[in-house]
């Protein structure tokens, strides 16, 4: 079973401060239409799974603007492949296993990342847990 874009949201707002303001939708395909103009270079010769990728990170991002009181604007693709955020608004864009997500603030950096729901390499764990969090793995997940 997938889960609706508001379970996704909600979750979201569990774990950001108050002063994150989060976005998720399912990428849809073929809503080419809603790129701005100065978004287009960064898929010109996309194939259609980037495109939707792209445009519904765009629209997620659009609703963070818009839950923090911006009006709706384009974000271009820095040479870094991220989304340029407003003056003074820090924001990531995140899609994967069809969802894409957005998160952003007035004020210092905030970053997201989304995965498919699937077991992690254990070599991984060292690189992304802290040693807190490994002592908790029991010997069931070694």
């Amino acid at each position: 079973m997938t889960p609706a874009p508001g379970l996704i949201e909600a979750a979201l707002r569990s774990i950001f401060p108050e002063d994150v303001a989060v976005a998720a939708e399912r990428i849809v395909p073929g809503k080419i239409s809603t790129l701005w103009a100065e978004e287009r270079p960064a898929i010109v010769g996309a194939v259609p799974a980037r495109l939707d990728e792209f445009v519904t990170g765009r629209t997620v991002a659009r609703r963070v603007l818009h839950a923090l009181g911006l009006p709706p604007q384009a974000l271009p693709m820095g040479p870094d492949r991220a989304a340029i955020w407003p003056s003074g608004v820090a924001g990531s864009i995140a899609h994967a296993a069809g969802y894409a997500v957005a998160v952003g603030r007035h004020g210092p950096p905030v970053g997201i990342d989304l995965e498919e729901d699937a077991a992690l390499a254990p070599d991984l764990w060292p690189i992304i847990c802290s040693q807190v969090e490994l002592r908790r793995l029991g010997p069931d997940d070694t």
